[in-house]
């Protein structure tokens, strides 16, 4: 049976492609089983691909519990890596860099976190006309975007030599055989990645069963940050959840629900435009684009 690479080498990919998570392309689909044990060829060398029967391990809360185990090692490894002096420890650094701003904007897209309260703010102060907060907004958009951080190259060999030790640590933290390690590098990442963007998904594409899927989806949270993969945002969860729509919560003064309508309608309008006039650092735009909202806004004074 054809398997992927281990999850580690999302980490090596993400030079090129920093919302790459494990096993990107050429994944074999297949239909999982129920049976534990995996038969590995004695005969194979540690630094060689185990030779596994098709089998699959069963996911349980147990499985989840040590496989997070394994990301958290993987984590530390990273860190060290990063430490080590010349080409090795100046990719990884810039990895790790730009990880964390990855996971800052993940968190401002899921409106949480100290960016979407500083962002909060500067849209106050430009509600207040304050022209000000233009420059702060575009300092702030600027340092959300992950490939402000260049990585620099590095030889295949010393990534491949990474990766083996980063993979090597990961199993060994959760203690998972070979080939049930190689099995589960395939399968929970990609039921992570269908949970992170549809919660309520049933169709888990041969990756695991509903039971296993369900020992996965209380840990989605934990596990999507660490494989690098994005939650979907509020608003679009809203969409998929089978809810019915609410009106937003009264402030109890009639003049601060207009101008908080009013920009969050304007902002459904024109948040792209914003986003897009801030990015290319367009001020005449952001500048018409504000005068604009201030407009709207000045309507509930009337």
């Amino acid at each position: 049976m054809l398997r992927p690479l281990p999850v580690c080498l999302s980490l090596l990919l993400l030079a090129a492609a920093p919302a790459a998570h494990a096993q990107v392309g050429g994944i074999v689909k297949k239909a999982t089983g129920q049976v534990t044990g995996k038969k590995t060829d004695s005969t194979t060398t540690p630094a060689a691909k185990p030779k596994c029967d098709p089998s699959s391990i069963v996911i349980t809360n147990e499985v989840v519990d040590r496989y997070l185990k394994s990301l958290s090692a993987q984590e530390a490894a990273v860190q060290k890596l990063a430490k080590q002096p010349g080409a090795t420890g100046q990719y990884y650094s810039a990895v790790l860099q730009r990880q964390a701003i990855q996971k800052r904007k993940d968190d401002f897209d899921q409106q949480q976190g100290p960016d979407w309260d500083k962002y909060q703010a500067i849209q106050k102060r430009l509600m207040s006309g304050d022209t000000t907060a233009i420059k702060d907004q575009l300092a702030l958009s600027q340092s959300l975007d992950p490939y402000s951080v260049q990585i620099p190259q590095l030889d295949w060999q010393s990534q491949q030599n990474a990766s083996a030790t980063m993979d090597s640590t990961m199993r060994t933290a959760g203690a998972f055989s070979p080939c049930d390690w190689q099995d589960l590098g395939e399968r929970i990442p990609r039921l992570v990645q269908i949970m992170a963007q549809d919660p309520n998904a049933t169709n888990f594409q041969g990756y695991g069963t509903p039971k296993e899927a369900a020992a996965v989806q209380p840990k989605v949270p934990q596990l999507a940050p660490l494989l690098h993969i994005s939650l979907a945002s509020p608003e679009r969860a809203k969409k998929q959840a089978p809810a019915a729509a609410t009106q937003p919560a009264s402030s109890g003064d009639p003049q601060m629900d207009c101008m908080a309508k009013a920009q969050a309608d304007w902002s459904k309008k024109h948040q792209a435009e914003l986003e897009a006039a801030s990015k290319a650092q367009d001020m005449n735009t952001i500048m018409k684009l504000n005068s604009e909202l201030q407009t709207e806004m000045a309507k509930c004074s009337q």
